[in-house]
This record gives structure tokens, sequence and C-alpha cells, in this order.
């Protein structure tokens, strides 16, 4: 599954969305906890470093940061994908 050519926001993703983005970003000692944990999109982005250190106790720490890093890119992406559907949405409402 290619991410990058999907039109769902990462807080909707499903737990194989979630799957296939670990897997992505070469992360995938981690799908497995993510997987047992039924682990979403909303979940993925609440995710922080005492989750990583205390509930899912795997990783190394350059793995758990590069984990946390891309979250706050995704969550960028987000902000600025939900900014564009906003404007375009508005412009076609007032248009």
């Amino acid at each position: 599954m290619n991410l990058q050519n999907q039109n769902i926001l990462p807080i909707n993703w499903k737990t194989e969305n979630v799957i296939s983005f670990l897997d992505s970003i070469g992360l995938s000692i981690f799908s497995t906890i993510f997987q047992k944990n039924d682990i979403n999109g909303k979940d993925l982005m609440s995710i922080n470093e005492n989750h990583l250190n205390n509930e899912f106790n795997l990783g190394t720490f350059h793995q758990k940061f590069k984990l946390l890093r891309h979250i706050e890119k995704l969550k960028l992406a987000q902000q600025l994908k939900g900014n564009i559907i906003r404007n375009n949405y508005k412009r076609l409402l007032f248009s």
C-alpha cells in the first residue's frame, strides 16, 4: 500500500494503514505490538516518548526517535492537508 497516494488523513488511518506506514519507514519492529494493541491513526498521532519507553518497551533509542520524528512529520502534513481541504471547501462554498 502506497500511503503517499492515499487521500486519507493519518488521523483516520486504520491499523493496517499504520502497519504499512511503519513498514514504509523501516520500523516494522513496532508492527506486531501496534497490531496487537490495535493502534489506529488517532492512536499513532497521540504516541509520545513516554508511550514508547513504558508501554511499547521495544526498539532502540534511535528507532524510537525515528518513529517520533516521523509522527511529527505526519502531524505537520496532516495539518497542511487539512488546511488545503478547508480552503478548497470554503472556495467552493463562496464562489
